[in-house]
């Protein structure tokens, strides 16, 4: 009798183990997911601004109280929210975006300026928090991590990478 109970019990710290291991790999399979999910967002979003710009190369200087996000043509609102970032207030704006445009590129794209050879692998759109401009431009403090200790970043070439906590410093 006390041998069977061993054999239940063993069988039920293997399950419970079991469980606790297939509960991790499905989180990290969530958070791979929608890291993917929010650099396809970010591939949408530069797409729809290149399209906006060539059509209207002066659609930023005549609405500087706009926000870029509201500015460019065929973006829904799931194209600017981060997969992520799971609460979030449906109530709000009908155009809200979680990635912030990178403030030296925006003040280009106001003056009409084109960027040259330099600029390629500039920072274009990071996923982050809204500034306090509500222009969603950065540089902000840091850039929220939503993706297991990383972000999304969108260069000015279109292509899209992902930083690690790590590659952020204070300086």
């Amino acid at each position: 009798m006390f041998m069977r109970l061993r054999e239940y019990l063993s069988v039920g710290v293997v399950i419970v183990f079991l469980i606790v291991l297939s509960e991790t790999k499905i989180k990290l399979g969530v958070d791979k997911f929608d890291q993917l999910s929010c650099a396809a967002n970010l591939k949408q979003i530069y797409e729809s601004l290149i399209a906006t710009v060539d059509e209207n190369p002066s659609i930023f200087r005549s609405n500087p109280s706009k926000p870029w996000y509201r500015l460019i043509d065929g973006l829904k609102q799931e194209d600017l929210r981060c997969p992520a970032k799971k609460n979030f207030n449906e109530n709000k704006d009908s155009l809200y975006s979680d990635y912030a445009m990178n403030r030296v590129i925006y003040e280009r794209l106001l003056k009409q300026q084109t960027f040259t050879e330099g600029y390629s692998r500039k920072i274009l759109i990071l996923d982050s928090d809204t500034d306090p401009t509500e222009f969603n431009l950065f540089p902000l403090t840091s850039p929220v991590f939503r993706h297991t200790d990383g972000c999304n970043i969108l260069l000015l070439d279109g292509s899209v990478i992902w930083c690690d906590k790590d590659d952020f410093t204070d300086n």
